[in-house]
C-alpha cells in the first residue's frame, strides 16, 4: 500500500518539477525573445536615421 502511494506522490512531483521547469523555461524565451525585439528595433531607428 505505501510503494503505490509512495509512487503516485513521487509522479506528482516529478509533474511539479516539470512544470517548474517549463515556466522557468517559458520566462527565460520570453524575455530573450524581448530583448531580441529591442535589439531590433533599435537597429532599425539606427538604420532609418543614417
Amino acid at each position: 500500500m505505501t510503494k503505490i502511494s509512495s509512487s503516485i506522490e513521487a509522479r506528482k512531483l516529478k509533474r511539479k518539477t516539470h512544470q517548474r521547469v517549463f515556466q522557468l523555461w517559458t520566462v527565460d524565451w520570453i524575455k530573450s525573445y524581448e530583448c531580441g525585439l529591442s535589439d531590433e528595433s533599435r537597429r532599425i531607428k539606427m538604420f532609418s536615421m543614417q
